[in-house]
């Protein structure tokens, strides 16, 4: 209930917009790798990334917004050093990305080094449900965004989860890929140099 000594705070409606997104992705970050920890309890609670503030506070601020998208988007943990997450976003400055819906948003770069990253699509559609599944090595999210691109379409491609690394606990990638096809994943990044590449697609017809 509301209270005459709430704090007031004054602020514009892209701020607000900032903590909107921000917890809309910790939650579904959340729900897609089945995180048993409270999104509004994360939001609320101090971290380090935020140098001691709540995400509900700092994330009004573009910067603060920055390193939380980075957080999810890479799936780094539930709070990181502010500045091992400024070092990537420093690594990426020059080439601002349209991740999701604000295209300040820096994307992480592995500069020339070949990681492995992987896209998870859950969209649907005019009557028509589609998973997709793609994962290969590539030099910077960037080219590997384009790759998901050219593999899935540049529209659908808006609804994909980017992300380094292959987390196989994620439900929809149980279901598209094969154990020991994820098996074989998941060791990737122990061999340098390495170069792999799975594609995995399912498409639901609903009827009308």
């Amino acid at each position: 209930m509301d209270e005459a000594g709430d704090l007031v705070v004054t602020t514009t409606r892209r701020a607000i917009s900032r903590i909107a997104f921000v917890a809309a992705e910790t939650a579904s970050r959340f729900e897609r790798e089945s995180i048993e920890h409270d999104p509004m309890a994360w939001l609320f609670a101090p971290r380090r990334i935020f140098e001691g503030q709540a995400a509900i506070d700092a994330c009004l601020e573009r910067n603060d917004f920055q390193r939380a998208i980075l957080l999810h988007g890479l799936s780094l943990g539930l709070d990181a050093d502010r500045e091992e997450i400024d070092d990537l976003l420093d690594d990426d400055e020059d080439e601002l990305s349209s991740y999701h819906l604000d295209p300040a948003i820096a994307q992480y770069r592995s500069n020339a080094q070949m990681r492995l990253y992987s896209a998870t699509i859950d969209h649907q559609l005019a009557g028509k449900i589609q998973h997709g599944f793609h994962a290969s090595m590539a030099s910077s999210m960037g080219e590997f965004r384009s790759r998901v691109a050219d593999i899935f379409g540049t529209e659908i491609v808006n609804h994909a989860v980017l992300r380094e690394g292959v987390n196989p606990k994620v439900r929809m990638v149980e279901g598209l890929v094969a154990p020991e096809v994820l098996e074989t994943l998941v060791s990737v990044p122990s061999y340098s140099g390495r170069r792999v590449a799975v594609t995995a697609e399912r498409i639901v017809e609903l009827d009308s």
